[in-house]
């Protein structure tokens, strides 16, 4: 018994270092929530059409997202030491981080704009809170990556 893993017996692995907000968030949620509001398409009265487009760009930069937080996570320890984190990265996440706020945003005001069964709006709200939690998660990374100056981040 001394040989399983200690996986078997239901430990926790040892080296679980810190890990900054976002970094470790499954992208599948994101994904799940907007598949869900596109699932919704011909059940949300006039509006399902606006929605399902703006879940579709929602998705499209949640995958832009995911390749700028891999480039920040990956980020080297000897230029992260000297340098600071991903400058250009964490831009370009907290821009797509505000386009997302405004789709969330967007579709809130559609929402509120035409009547909704309280079932279906009941289940978009919970959609719409996943997704801004996941804003919220690359609003923060962005700003601790750019927090991370480095050595020389003076220079920027």
């Amino acid at each position: 018994m001394k040989n399983q893993s200690e996986e078997d017996h239901g430990a926790t692995p040892r080296n679980t270092g810190t890990v900054a907000p976002g970094w470790e968030k499954n992208p599948n949620e994101v994904r799940d929530a907007v598949h869900s509001l596109l699932a919704i398409e011909n059940h949300t009265g006039g509006i399902g059409q606006q929605v399902s487009v703006i879940a579709r760009e929602f998705n499209n930069s949640a995958n832009t997202s995911q390749q700028y937080k891999n480039q920040i996570k990956n980020r080297d320890t000897i230029s992260r030491f000297f340098f600071g984190g991903d400058w250009q990265a964490a831009t370009e996440l907290a821009n797509l981080a505000a386009q997302n706020q405004g789709r969330i945003n967007e579709i809130e005001s559609l929402m509120n704009s035409t009547s909704i069964d309280a079932e279906t709006r009941s289940m978009m709200e919970e959609q719409l809170d996943l997704l801004q939690k996941n804003v919220d998660l690359d609003q923060q990374l962005s700003t601790l990556e750019k927090q991370d100056r480095g050595i020389f981040g003076w220079f920027r």
